[in-house]
Protein backbone atom coordinates (compact mmCIF):
# COMPACT_ATOMS: atom_id res chain seq x y z
CA UNK A 1 0.00 0.00 0.00
CA UNK A 2 0.85 3.51 -0.85
CA UNK A 3 0.59 6.28 1.57
CA UNK A 4 -0.13 9.46 -0.70
CA UNK A 5 -0.46 12.80 1.62
CA UNK A 6 -2.83 15.27 0.58
CA UNK A 7 -1.07 19.02 0.32
CA UNK A 8 -4.04 20.42 0.83
CA UNK A 9 -5.14 19.05 4.32
CA UNK A 10 -4.42 16.31 6.87
CA UNK A 11 -5.90 13.25 5.28
CA UNK A 12 -3.82 10.60 4.20
CA UNK A 13 -4.44 9.02 1.45
CA UNK A 14 -3.86 5.30 0.31
CA UNK A 15 -4.16 4.40 -2.98
CA UNK A 16 -5.05 0.74 -2.75
CA UNK A 17 -8.27 0.43 -4.99
CA UNK A 18 -8.45 0.32 -8.39
CA UNK A 19 -9.08 3.68 -10.26
CA UNK A 20 -12.04 4.81 -7.89
CA UNK A 21 -13.73 1.26 -7.32
CA UNK A 22 -14.85 0.68 -3.56
CA UNK A 23 -16.24 -2.00 -1.75
CA UNK A 24 -15.91 -4.07 1.36
CA UNK A 25 -13.55 -6.28 -0.16
CA UNK A 26 -10.00 -5.11 -0.77
CA UNK A 27 -7.35 -6.73 -3.73
CA UNK A 28 -4.46 -6.91 -1.77
CA UNK A 29 -0.85 -8.54 -3.44
CA UNK A 30 -1.90 -11.08 -5.57
CA UNK A 31 -5.31 -12.73 -3.95
CA UNK A 32 -8.22 -11.13 -1.98
CA UNK A 33 -8.87 -10.69 1.63
CA UNK A 34 -12.03 -9.57 2.86
CA UNK A 35 -11.90 -7.06 6.25
CA UNK A 36 -14.03 -5.05 8.54
CA UNK A 37 -14.18 -1.79 8.03
CA UNK A 38 -15.98 1.84 9.21
CA UNK A 39 -18.25 3.65 7.20
CA UNK A 40 -18.83 7.34 8.71
CA UNK A 41 -19.72 9.46 6.39
CA UNK A 42 -16.29 10.47 5.98
CA UNK A 43 -16.09 13.48 3.22
CA UNK A 44 -13.20 14.90 0.92
CA UNK A 45 -12.55 18.73 0.78
CA UNK A 46 -10.27 19.94 -1.47
CA UNK A 47 -9.31 23.96 -1.92
CA UNK A 48 -13.04 24.25 -0.10
CA UNK A 49 -14.52 21.96 -2.99
CA UNK A 50 -16.47 18.91 -1.66
CA UNK A 51 -14.91 15.95 -3.78
CA UNK A 52 -17.70 14.02 -5.76
CA UNK A 53 -16.60 10.26 -5.74
CA UNK A 54 -19.11 9.22 -7.98
CA UNK A 55 -20.28 5.36 -8.08
CA UNK A 56 -18.83 1.89 -8.71
CA UNK A 57 -19.42 -0.32 -11.32
CA UNK A 58 -22.68 -1.86 -9.76
CA UNK A 59 -24.21 2.06 -9.21
CA UNK A 60 -23.51 2.24 -5.90
CA UNK A 61 -22.06 5.30 -4.67
CA UNK A 62 -18.18 4.94 -3.10
CA UNK A 63 -17.51 5.94 -0.17
CA UNK A 64 -14.37 6.30 2.01
CA UNK A 65 -13.87 3.86 4.53
CA UNK A 66 -11.50 3.57 7.77
CA UNK A 67 -9.89 0.41 8.22
CA UNK A 68 -7.32 -0.08 11.01
CA UNK A 69 -7.28 3.75 11.90
CA UNK A 70 -6.45 4.58 8.56
CA UNK A 71 -8.52 6.28 6.14
CA UNK A 72 -8.72 5.21 2.88
CA UNK A 73 -10.15 7.01 -0.53
CA UNK A 74 -10.69 5.87 -4.30
CA UNK A 75 -7.20 6.92 -5.83
CA UNK A 76 -9.40 8.26 -9.03
CA UNK A 77 -11.24 10.86 -7.33
CA UNK A 78 -9.03 11.60 -4.85
CA UNK A 79 -5.82 12.11 -7.67
CA UNK A 80 -8.22 14.27 -9.82
CA UNK A 81 -9.74 16.26 -6.96
CA UNK A 82 -5.94 17.47 -6.43
CA UNK A 83 -5.59 18.25 -10.41
CA UNK A 84 -3.72 15.24 -11.45
CA UNK A 85 -4.54 13.15 -14.06
CA UNK A 86 -5.38 9.28 -13.05
CA UNK A 87 -4.58 5.96 -15.16
CA UNK A 88 -4.87 2.41 -14.73
CA UNK A 89 -2.65 -0.31 -16.25
CA UNK A 90 -4.14 -3.51 -15.67
CA UNK A 91 -1.12 -5.39 -16.82
CA UNK A 92 1.35 -4.40 -14.66
CA UNK A 93 -1.35 -3.69 -11.71
CA UNK A 94 0.18 0.22 -11.71
CA UNK A 95 -1.74 3.43 -11.10
CA UNK A 96 -0.10 6.51 -12.37
CA UNK A 97 -0.54 9.63 -10.69
CA UNK A 98 0.14 12.72 -13.00
CA UNK A 99 2.51 13.26 -16.09
CA UNK A 100 3.99 10.14 -16.75
CA UNK A 101 5.99 8.84 -20.19
CA UNK A 102 4.65 5.12 -18.76
CA UNK A 103 1.06 6.43 -19.04
CA UNK A 104 0.49 5.03 -22.63
CA UNK A 105 2.68 1.60 -21.97
CA UNK A 106 0.83 -1.42 -21.88
CA UNK A 107 3.46 -2.28 -18.71
CA UNK A 108 5.63 -0.33 -16.81
CA UNK A 109 9.17 -0.75 -17.92
CA UNK A 110 11.88 -1.15 -15.12
CA UNK A 111 15.59 0.03 -15.41
CA UNK A 112 17.59 -3.18 -16.25
CA UNK A 113 20.69 -4.36 -14.26
CA UNK A 114 23.31 -3.83 -16.30
CA UNK A 115 26.54 -5.99 -15.94
CA UNK A 116 29.20 -3.50 -16.74
CA UNK A 117 27.97 -0.97 -13.91
CA UNK A 118 30.76 1.32 -12.53
CA UNK A 119 29.79 0.41 -8.97
CA UNK A 120 28.46 -2.85 -7.57
CA UNK A 121 28.00 -4.65 -4.38
CA UNK A 122 30.56 -7.45 -4.51
CA UNK A 123 27.68 -10.04 -3.69
CA UNK A 124 25.57 -9.33 -5.67
CA UNK A 125 27.22 -9.88 -9.12
CA UNK A 126 30.49 -11.44 -7.86
CA UNK A 127 30.79 -15.10 -7.19
CA UNK A 128 33.39 -16.60 -4.00
CA UNK A 129 35.30 -19.42 -3.22
CA UNK A 130 37.39 -20.80 -0.78
CA UNK A 131 37.77 -23.73 1.95
CA UNK A 132 35.09 -22.04 4.19
CA UNK A 133 32.41 -20.01 3.34
CA UNK A 134 31.18 -16.93 5.42
CA UNK A 135 27.12 -16.07 5.01
CA UNK A 136 26.33 -14.03 3.03
CA UNK A 137 23.85 -10.81 2.00
CA UNK A 138 23.25 -10.06 -0.94
CA UNK A 139 21.39 -6.02 -1.28
CA UNK A 140 18.26 -8.15 -2.93
CA UNK A 141 17.99 -9.96 0.38
CA UNK A 142 14.79 -9.25 2.88
CA UNK A 143 16.96 -10.10 5.16
CA UNK A 144 19.42 -7.35 5.92
CA UNK A 145 23.11 -7.53 7.81
CA UNK A 146 23.09 -5.44 10.93
CA UNK A 147 26.27 -4.83 12.91
CA UNK A 148 26.63 -2.50 15.84
CA UNK A 149 23.44 -1.26 15.37
CA UNK A 150 23.13 -0.61 11.99
CA UNK A 151 21.79 -2.06 8.71
CA UNK A 152 24.06 -2.72 5.59
CA UNK A 153 22.77 -3.11 2.56
CA UNK A 154 25.11 -6.36 1.38
CA UNK A 155 28.10 -8.37 2.88
CA UNK A 156 29.95 -11.28 4.42
CA UNK A 157 29.72 -12.27 8.17
CA UNK A 158 32.35 -15.09 9.44
CA UNK A 159 30.64 -18.13 10.82
CA UNK A 160 34.01 -20.14 11.61
CA UNK A 161 37.73 -19.70 12.78
CA UNK A 162 40.07 -19.25 9.39
CA UNK A 163 37.94 -18.28 7.18
CA UNK A 164 38.96 -17.30 3.44
CA UNK A 165 37.14 -16.38 0.21
CA UNK A 166 38.45 -15.10 -3.02
CA UNK A 167 36.68 -13.19 -5.93
CA UNK A 168 37.72 -12.80 -9.19
CA UNK A 169 38.41 -9.31 -10.27
CA UNK A 170 40.22 -9.54 -13.97
CA UNK A 171 41.68 -6.69 -13.94
CA UNK A 172 38.33 -4.77 -14.46
CA UNK A 173 38.13 -2.46 -11.36
CA UNK A 174 39.75 0.11 -9.28
CA UNK A 175 38.67 0.55 -6.46
CA UNK A 176 37.63 -1.36 -3.50
CA UNK A 177 35.86 0.27 -0.65
CA UNK A 178 33.94 -1.35 2.51
CA UNK A 179 33.89 -1.44 6.52
CA UNK A 180 35.10 -3.98 8.51
CA UNK A 181 34.08 -4.54 11.95
CA UNK A 182 34.11 -7.76 14.74
CA UNK A 183 30.49 -9.69 14.78
CA UNK A 184 29.43 -11.18 18.05
CA UNK A 185 33.16 -11.44 18.88
CA UNK A 186 33.10 -13.00 22.59
CA UNK A 187 36.90 -13.97 22.16
CA UNK A 188 39.04 -12.60 24.79
CA UNK A 189 41.96 -12.82 22.37
CA UNK A 190 42.42 -10.43 18.93
CA UNK A 191 43.68 -12.03 15.22
CA UNK A 192 44.07 -10.25 12.33
CA UNK A 193 42.15 -9.94 9.21
CA UNK A 194 43.89 -9.28 5.98
CA UNK A 195 43.62 -8.15 2.47
CA UNK A 196 45.42 -10.02 -0.30
CA UNK A 197 45.86 -9.28 -3.66
CA UNK A 198 46.45 -11.67 -6.40
CA UNK A 199 48.38 -13.61 -3.24
CA UNK A 200 49.84 -11.07 -1.85
CA UNK A 201 49.67 -9.32 1.28
CA UNK A 202 47.98 -5.78 1.22
CA UNK A 203 47.25 -5.12 4.40
CA UNK A 204 46.26 -6.33 8.03
CA UNK A 205 43.84 -5.54 10.59
CA UNK A 206 43.55 -6.47 13.87
CA UNK A 207 40.31 -7.53 15.35
CA UNK A 208 38.80 -7.85 18.57
CA UNK A 209 35.99 -7.51 20.44
CA UNK A 210 36.49 -4.03 21.27
CA UNK A 211 37.58 -3.37 17.94
CA UNK A 212 35.59 -0.33 16.14
CA UNK A 213 34.24 0.15 12.65
CA UNK A 214 37.07 0.44 9.99
CA UNK A 215 36.51 2.22 6.77
CA UNK A 216 38.70 0.98 4.01
CA UNK A 217 39.57 1.99 0.65
CA UNK A 218 41.75 -0.20 -2.00
CA UNK A 219 43.29 0.42 -5.25
CA UNK A 220 42.68 -2.77 -6.72
CA UNK A 221 43.65 -1.59 -10.54
CA UNK A 222 45.10 -4.40 -12.46
CA UNK A 223 44.55 -7.01 -10.00
CA UNK A 224 42.72 -10.28 -10.43
CA UNK A 225 41.83 -12.28 -7.68
CA UNK A 226 40.95 -10.36 -4.28
CA UNK A 227 41.21 -12.47 -0.99
CA UNK A 228 39.36 -11.92 2.49
CA UNK A 229 40.97 -13.70 5.19
CA UNK A 230 39.26 -13.26 8.27
CA UNK A 231 40.50 -13.78 11.73
CA UNK A 232 41.63 -17.01 12.63
CA UNK A 233 40.34 -16.78 17.20
CA UNK A 234 37.64 -13.89 16.21
CA UNK A 235 34.88 -13.16 14.10
CA UNK A 236 34.28 -10.21 11.82
CA UNK A 237 31.78 -8.95 8.82
CA UNK A 238 32.85 -7.26 5.90
CA UNK A 239 30.18 -4.73 5.31
CA UNK A 240 28.93 -2.92 2.12
CA UNK A 241 31.66 -4.26 -0.22
CA UNK A 242 31.72 -1.95 -3.48
CA UNK A 243 34.14 -2.16 -6.38
CA UNK A 244 34.13 0.65 -8.66
CA UNK A 245 35.28 0.58 -12.28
Amino acid sequence: MKKYKNNFGKITLILVLLLGFLAGTVFAKSGHETIKVLYNNIKLVVNGQKVNFGKDSTGKTIEPFIYNGTTYLPVRAAGEALGKEVNWDGKSQTVFIGDSNNTNNSSVKEEPKKSDDSSIYIPDVLNHYGTTSPKVYRSTDTDKLEVLGKKYEAGYVQLVNHTAIHVDLNGKYKTLNFKLAPYEDKSAYSSDFTIRLDGRKYISYNISANSTLEDITVDVTGVNKLTFEFPYTNRAAVLDPVLTK
